[in-house]
């Protein structure tokens, strides 16, 4: 009888331990989400890049711009904005880089990869990265394979697509990838990646000889762990304090090292050149953790994590992070400077 009681002690407290840490989780969870409602932010994407459906899903890439497209992209926040410019894509859903005055024959190419900072995100098709470099070095013509939300992943996939070398006309030039530290949590398509944007990107892993390998998306290579995302990112906690996993370690530095290098490999078998090149963009703190895989692997690159300030409002877009066209310029005519190879010409 006594043993009969004290077991019934130990399950009653066992479940008022159980409530009272649901009702402090239910609590905590109720105060963040007055929190989080008080300092939300009313974000609006209006023009006609829904309506015309700017975007396409690709096996591949997961996603990726429709070819000859024209669209308004008008971003507001809390009804005020932030941007209000139009996009336009040519014939294999590049973003166009328009012809500047001087009409030089285009005698070499560059190939632009990256993200958001590459496409040129809130600006106009004439402001971007790829357009000034092109008036630094108007002999090259620049291609710009740049994606808000893309990563490594991407460019890895664009170099392994046959008819890649038949979407450029030139027969010589140089590959530019526009790294910023939020790559990193693309390559292994952290929580907050996976739950915003990310689900349908390429998923890669190493193998036991560090070779990569693909195992679709992330969406339908890892569905356990994406489960345990969905239902971390539903935490308004992790809302609140913009909490993310995995923490970045050493391993996510060499994937994305190894993705460069296979990158480097195909663009100098598709194209025939070793111009190839990471550049860090202004801020990057991961610049440190990279470099000795680049060097071991023997991948050039440029380390503008020190050229400017990237949050001093003099290089970005108002109320927004993305570069402005003063930023953009800065670094094209620091590339144009750094690689000279065109006022040489390519031996």
């Amino acid at each position: 009888m006594i043993q009969t009681e004290q077991m019934r002690l130990k399950a009653l407290h066992a479940v008022i331990a159980l409530l009272v840490m649901i009702f402090f989780i239910g609590f905590v969870e109720g105060c963040f989400y007055v929190y989080n409602w008080f300092h939300q932010k009313k974000i609006t994407v209006a023009g006609d890049i829904l309506e015309k459906g700017f975007f396409q899903e690709d096996e591949a890439l997961g996603y990726k711009p429709k070819p000859n497209m024209r669209v308004t992209a008008i971003y507001k926040e809390n009804e005020k904005i932030i941007y209000n410019t139009v996009y336009t894509t040519d014939d294999y859903g590049r973003r166009i880089v328009p012809e500047h005055s001087e009409n030089r024959e285009k005698k070499f190419f560059a190939l632009f990869f990256g993200c958001s900072y590459t496409f040129g995100e809130g600006l106009q098709d004439n402001e971007t990265l790829p357009f000034y470099y092109s008036l630094f070095q108007p002999s090259v013509k620049p291609y710009n394979y740049g994606l808000s939300g893309y990563g490594p992943q991407q460019m890895l996939e664009h170099l392994k697509r046959e008819n890649i070398k038949d979407e450029i006309a030139e027969q010589q030039g140089i590959l530019i990838y526009i790294f910023i530290d939020h790559h990193i949590n693309r390559v292994i398509g952290t929580m907050r990646s996976y739950s915003l944007w990310a689900d349908i990107m390429p998923y890669y892993v190493l193998d036991q000889s560090n070779n990569l390998v693909r195992k679709g998306s992330f969406r339908t290579g890892r569905p356990l762990l994406n489960k345990l995302y969905w239902l971390l990112n539903r935490s308004q906690v992790v809302k609140a304090l913009n909490l993310d996993y995995p923490r970045i370690n050493k391993k996510h530095f060499e994937l994305t090292a190894r993705m460069f290098l296979e990158s480097q490999k195909l663009f100098y078998k598709k194209f025939g050149s070793d111009k190839y090149y990471i550049l860090f963009y202004p801020g990057s703190r991961y610049v440190q953790n990279l470099k000795p895989y680049l060097q071991k692997f023997g991948i050039s690159y440029l380390d503008y994590s020190g050229l400017f300030n990237p949050s001093d409002p003099q290089y970005h877009i108002p109320s927004d992070v993305h570069p402005n066209s003063h930023a953009l310029k800065l670094i094209a005519e620091k590339i144009a400077q750094d690689i000279a190879l065109f006022d040489r010409a390519i031996q």
